[in-house]
């Protein structure tokens, strides 16, 4: 028996997910289990990858909640030690044949091989985002993704904060117009004000119809773009992922201030 637990938002839950398709892949004689602690989901839209994208989450059951809850609370004390977690696989203490698996498995080597999930077939586009699909698929797009909000908080500032600077995104908008003939820069953002006050550029859109719970579509239409600039962080990185358009992709070189970047860029993608 094996157990993945699911947490985060969108982006990371897709990890998981693709984690858990790979983890189901390579223990053929295990069963897998889902586990999904509300307390996971607070700081976003809860549990929503069944809800946009075509997948099928593992069983729960009342032993396989149980003992998860259980070394949910007992690998605190190992958390706050700084040592590997009993019976639990993670990101950071790799032990493949454990029981538990607790992380965000942020490693391209699970999309790779698995693949990435598709988009549902029944999605419903509002008026507002069918006419912004249009705008991007007759001209050449590029989407531009920058996350503020959390990542202005100081506990989530020191681990991701500053490494997508307005610099980054002037050298990575740079490149794209060395490039790209009349490019068009869509912007994607959790601060519009910000946007509206550092990029005055004639040649962009603000995309700004998508909030709360409906949020997902901004993914959608990224991936949608011909080109994209994205931010560091999985929610870009997935629209990205799910991108087919074939066109220019750039990445911040640097993920996170306090570990090493996890293995998640493309060969193809430009790192700035």
């Amino acid at each position: 028996m094996k157990i993945l637990t699911f947490h985060g938002g969108l982006g990371n839950q897709l990890f998981i997910y693709t984690y858990y398709k790979w983890l189901c892949k390579h223990s053929p004689g295990h069963k897998v289990y889902g586990f999904y602690p509300s307390r996971g989901f607070t700081a976003h839209n809860g549990l929503e990858i069944e809800k946009w994208f075509d997948v099928t989450l593992p069983k729960t059951t009342f032993w396989s909640n149980l003992i998860s809850n259980f070394f949910f609370w007992f690998n605190k004390i190992f958390i706050k030690l700084g040592k590997p977690r009993p019976f639990t696989n993670n990101d950071w203490f790799p032990k493949e044949n454990a029981m538990i698996h607790h992380g965000y498995w942020q490693n391209k080597k699970y999309l790779m091989e698995v693949g990435a999930p598709e988009f549902r077939t029944t999605l419903q586009l509002s008026e507002e985002n069918k006419a912004m699909l249009e705008r991007i698929q007759t001209c050449n797009s590029v989407a531009v993704h920058l996350r503020r909000g959390d990542y202005l908080v100081e506990r989530f500032r020191k681990m991701f904060g500053d490494i997508c600077t307005l610099e980054y995104y002037q050298q990575a908008m740079k490149h794209i117009e060395d490039t790209v003939e009349n490019p068009v820069f869509f912007f994607f953002s959790d601060d519009i004000g910000y946007v509206k006050d550092n990029f005055t550029m004639e040649n962009k859109v603000i995309v700004d119809i998508n909030h709360g719970e409906n949020s997902f579509f901004d993914i959608y239409l990224m991936s949608k773009c011909r080109h994209m600039i994205i931010a560091n962080s999985s929610f870009s990185c997935w629209a990205a992922y799910e991108n087919q358009q074939g066109g220019i992709v750039v990445a911040p070189k640097k993920w996170r201030n306090d570990k090493p970047s996890p293995d998640i860029y493309l060969d193809n993608w430009i790192k700035i």
